[in-house]
């Protein structure tokens, strides 16, 4: 079972045992000056309410002083250890939309643990902060698509459930699509979304099956080789929006597949039909192109704790501006980074960079400031992965040799820009 699930049970687990590390006589007091309503508080609404809400896929709500209190010392050890929030891209390389959810500052994390090991006081409830709107949801969508059908949502072992869907193409002109964002029917069991072209359009049709009208798996091809990605969400990322005169073109004849990727320990039958809102435009001054890039072939040793493939690509054509990117590798996964240098080897651009990967926490990184590829210059990319039996995520025992594929028992590294021309 991956780690990302493992934490989600232990710490779903641990909830049904309070810490009791509270008492009415320091239930407003603090000798440490943190308390719930000034500090506590508005770093759940920041970085905890998008999974840990009373639907939310994280399986906890901790959105209440009560279950807060309850949990004081566990969320403690847990931002302490690194393992909440879930690994995302580190802002220092390059800032990006959103960020403040995704990360936790060093005294953030004291606070944590200040309040567990003060008894976890309240505080005044006049200090306690306004809402934060983490969902942020997009203003105004012209366009909803969704599931053709109610999926009923049907978990493996681990309780996962990898689903894709054809969808209706409901452009009957060239469209450029200039904003994203998801419209959730069963917020508490999605844990990711990619929507795609399939430029093949020949989506599923690996999998042998004549009726492919409510979906199929797809948890063994997460990504088919000929898809073109438009959009990838995870919970708590913002609602992706071009700025005026940008958008990415489909036309009419596209066929446009959705994967849904579900999480679900319970044994209550549950069903589905999320989709996404657009924005749209018949015109726009920029195309945006989605184009991926990474080191292919490869193959990781069996045993090897830190194995590193790495690509590089120089620009013989005009200056690109590049908006964001979504980084990808399958389980094993543990490091990535992506960077720019001139003709010289001189580093000009941090694009991504991360030291902890996490498989179920994969999302789209925009940038709040694009940067610039030149003519001339290289864009670097760089993987690295654990093969050892010591990785948690590890599902071969003993390790063996990991080729480059498709599958979530092969590897992947890829980056996928958005970019658009200067």
């Amino acid at each position: 079972m991956r780690l990302r699930f493992c934490l989600i049970l232990l710490f779903s687990a641990c909830s049904q045992q309070t810490d009791h590390n509270h008492s009415d006589e320091t239930a407003t007091t603090s000798a440490t000056g943190v308390t719930w309503y000034t500090h506590i508080e508005p770093l759940i609404q920041k970085n905890c309410a998008a999974c840990h809400h009373s639907e939310g896929v994280g399986g906890l709500d901790l959105t209440t002083p009560e279950t807060a209190r309850d949990n004081a010392m566990k969320m403690a050890v847990y931002v302490e250890a690194g393992a909440m929030p879930l690994p995302a891209a580190n802002p220092d390389c390059r800032d990006y939309k959103g960020s403040e959810q995704m990360v936790l500052t060093d005294d953030e994390v004291q606070h944590f643990r200040d309040w567990a090991d003060d008894s976890a006081p309240l505080g005044n409830p006049a200090d306690a902060p306004e809402p934060i709107d983490w969902s942020q949801s997009l203003e105004d969508p012209d366009l909803k698509i969704h599931l053709p059908v109610k999926h009923s949502v049907e978990t493996d072992a681990s309780g996962n459930d990898y689903r894709c869907f054809e969808l209706e193409n409901p452009f009957d002109a060239p469209t450029y699509i200039t904003a994203f964002d998801v419209d959730l029917d069963n917020a508490a069991i999605v844990h990711h979304m990619i929507l795609a072209i399939d430029t093949g359009k020949n989506a599923g049709t690996y999998t042998g099956d004549e009726d492919l009208s409510d979906g199929w798996y797809c948890g063994d091809r997460i990504i088919e080789t000929d898809w073109s990605l438009l959009h990838a969400w995870t919970p708590g990322q913002l609602p992706l929006e071009f700025k005026p005169g940008d958008g990415m073109l489909v036309n009419p004849d596209d066929q446009l597949v959705l994967q849904m990727h579900y999480y679900y320990n319970g044994s209550e039958p549950l069903e589905d039909q999320s989709g996404y809102l657009l924005k749209t435009a018949s015109e726009v001054d920029r195309n945006v192109l989605m184009y991926p890039y990474g080191p292919v072939p490869f193959t990781i040793p069996a045993g090897a704790s830190e194995h590193t493939e790495s690509a590089s690509l120089t620009n013989p054509y005009f200056d690109f501006e590049v908006l964001g990117v979504f980084p990808h590798m399958h389980w094993l996964g543990t490091e990535y980074r992506a960077w720019v240098t001139n003709e010289d080897g001189e580093s000009t651009e941090c694009l991504v960079d991360a030291d902890r990967y996490d498989f179920d926490h994969q999302s789209t990184y925009m940038y709040k400031e694009p940067a610039i590829w030149r003519k001339g210059e290289t864009v670097h990319t760089s993987c690295t992965w654990d093969n050892s039996e010591n990785n948690p995520n590890q599902y071969n025992h003993p390790p063996q040799d990991i080729e480059w594929g498709e599958g979530t028992n092969e590897e992947m590294c890829f980056f996928l820009f958005y970019f658009t021309a200067l």
